[in-house]
């Protein structure tokens, strides 16, 4: 069960990160910014 919820955090972390991919505007890298300090703390 842990190993699952791992990979559905995974998983959403992926398809943020294609959000964020997809929406480069003015605050791309400030979102970027977030994800990877979010990313990072897991």
């Amino acid at each position: 069960m842990y190993l699952y919820s791992q990979y559905m955090i995974g998983m959403f972390l992926q398809v943020e990160h294609n959000k964020f991919q997809w929406n480069q505007n003015n605050s791309y890298q400030q979102k970027q910014f977030l994800y990877n300090r979010i990313f990072l703390k897991l």
